[in-house]
């Protein structure tokens, strides 16, 4: 048997199409793979009509000529490598994916062009590959989206939400009392729980936003064109229809683009920060910058006394000296100097000090502790902010707060 013989008898399937695309010949791999005999297709059909081609995007092939590879190569007398289609076998049921290249034959200089066809079934190598990046995508246990799809979401939002001037809100829930929950039911009845809190949360979401699982048994949310108001209905409804889950309540922390935070792992920060607040506060809440409202209405004192403080990561020997403009039982509105880009749910050490000793000692203080930036303001030159000089509101924390506390302890 010859080489041409031998490649002609292969498993891949082989046919030979005219200008017309009417088939020729077709070797028995192919006959196989359509259920159709030769002698009933060849001279009579042609291969459009034959597989009923589609291409990736499903459209039929047989309805534009100009988009068949094996016409394409005719034309411009070069091999068409790779091309990837659908089609169907003779009962009409079964889709296949194959990969087809295309081989321009011309018998004679200035004779009719034909088109030899090798099609290979990739069916279940595509079926495979669909597999292999479903499992890389989606949590195995819940089905939900993972981390990484959350993120990649995330950030996308964020593009289009500063291209077009539009808020975004990003949600952070995690179950109430779960650790308790799977110490006493085991963790079958955890991760049964677990699923069950998933298909509520897929269920109950909009179709514009995605839910994924973050880790553990904490969910994150991205909420696309929604700002502070909006995400707090839609997590509430969420929080409702968990608690009508038995035995499971959910606490939500939100976050809003670009009050909060202008990446996506800042937004996820401050929505975390913010859903631990309400499970200190009990759990089964949601917990956005409207609570924080609450705190706004404390009574303030207007006061011009010095603040020292520096990021929780910086050097402790490393402090930044301002001026505290006002403060409350929760908060401060300091003007410091720019010494970094600071962003919303930023970890500060501030201490806020009485007259010191000696000059260039550092004082002990009334206030001391750790505080989160809530908001950060440009300031204008003029007489009481020099231009290298921020506005920062910064939240204290009530939890860490000292009183006369000793440098030594920040």
């Amino acid at each position: 048997m010859s080489e041409q013989e031998r490649m002609w008898e292969s498993c891949d399937g082989m046919m030979v199409i005219d200008e017309q695309r009417r088939v020729l010949a077709m070797n028995p791999a192919l006959e196989r793979l359509t259920g159709r005999r030769s002698e009933d297709v060849v001279g009579q059909r042609t291969c459009g009509a034959l597989f009923e081609c589609r291409d990736v995007r499903g459209c039929a092939l047989a309805l534009h000529p100009e988009a068949c590879p094996g016409i394409r190569a005719m034309q411009r007398g070069e091999p068409i490598q790779g091309a990837e289609y659908s089609i169907r076998d003779w009962t009409g049921r079964r889709p296949t994916i194959v990969s087809a290249s295309y081989t321009p034959l011309q018998a004679e200089p200035g004779g009719s062009v034909r088109t030899l066809v090798v099609m290979r079934d990739v069916t279940r190598e595509k079926q495979r590959q669909r597999q292999l990046v479903r499992l890389s995508i989606t949590d195995p246990l819940t089905g939900l989206p993972n981390r990484t799809v959350f993120f990649n979401a995330c950030r996308r939002e964020l593009k289009r939400a500063t291209r077009y001037d539009r808020p975004v809100a990003v949600a952070m829930a995690d179950l109430d009392h779960f650790k308790v929950y799977n110490d006493t039911c085991g963790h079958l009845a955890g991760d049964a729980l677990l699923k069950r809190v998933a298909q509520v949360l897929q269920a109950g979401h909009r179709g514009t936003e995605l839910v994924a699982r973050y880790g553990g048994d904490e969910f994150a949310f991205v909420l696309p064109e929604t700002d502070l108001a909006a995400a707090l209905v839609v997590a509430e409804r969420l929080r409702h229809a968990v608690a009508a889950v038995p035995t499971v309540t959910i606490s939500v922390g939100i976050a809003v683009f670009p009050s909060d935070g202008r990446s996506s792992e800042a937004l996820v920060a401050q929505a975390d920060r913010r859903l631990y607040e309400g499970k200190q506060r009990g759990g089964n809440r949601v917990t956005g910058l409207l609570q924080r409202q609450e705190r706004r209405r404390q009574r303030r004192v207007i006061l011009e006394a010095p603040v020292f403080m520096r990021a929780a990561t910086e050097d402790p020997y490393v402090l930044h000296e301002g001026i505290v403009k006002n403060l409350s039982l929760w908060g401060a509105y300091c003007l410091v100097p720019r010494w970094r880009a600071l962003e919303p749910g930023d970890s500060l050490v501030l201490s806020l000090a009485v007259p010191p000793a000696a000059y260039g000692q550092f004082p002990f203080s009334r206030v001391a502790g750790l505080g989160r930036v809530v908001r950060v303001e440009e300031l204008a030159d003029s007489a009481d902010a020099a231009p290298a000089r921020i506005g920062v509101a910064v939240a204290l924390d009530e939890d860490l707060m000292m009183h006369a506390a000793p440098p030594s302890r920040l």
